[in-house]
């Protein structure tokens, strides 16, 4: 939930951010501070981050949502075979990766981050190849406003 604001408002595409909605979700998406509290200590990471297209796309099928965790597996510089462990199994480091992994499976336009999430080499603002660029990177179908 949203805190509502003491003064003004925030659009996105006319729409205002303190009423959410599936379709605000889909275009913005946050990357929490604490990976290891965001992540479900329950799910492997492959299920973690399949979960927003099992949500948000459920017409997709299964070989191309594997493919699409694989995918950004990789750029985020995670093994495939990471897929079938559980978050405890991994360094901070490497649970921010995957909690930036999960927010990016929707191909946010709008991608909230506290700078604690800072990876080196990973939305670095003094080197813009580090952000997602869709020319670059095959299924990304734009590059989301990094905050």
């Amino acid at each position: 939930m949203i805190e509502p604001p003491t003064a003004g408002e925030l659009l996105i595409d006319g729409m205002s951010v303190t009423r959410s909605t599936a379709d605000l979700r889909r275009k913005m998406q946050i990357v929490f501070q604490n990976p290891y509290g965001s992540l479900n200590p329950r799910q492997k990471i492959g299920s973690i981050l399949a979960e927003p297209l099992l949500l948000n796309r459920p017409e997709m099928e299964r070989a191309a949502r594997l493919e699409a965790v694989r995918s950004m597996m990789e750029r985020v510089g995670l093994r495939p075979e990471h897929r079938g462990r559980y978050p405890h199994m991994f360094s901070g480091g490497q649970r921010q990766r995957i909690a930036i992994a999960r927010a990016l499976m929707l191909n946010p336009e709008i991608l909230d981050r506290n700078d604690s999430t800072q990876i080196p080499g990973l939305f670095d603002p003094e080197n813009p190849d580090t952000v997602p660029d869709p020319r670059r990177s095959p299924g990304f179908i734009g590059q989301p406003l990094v905050v």
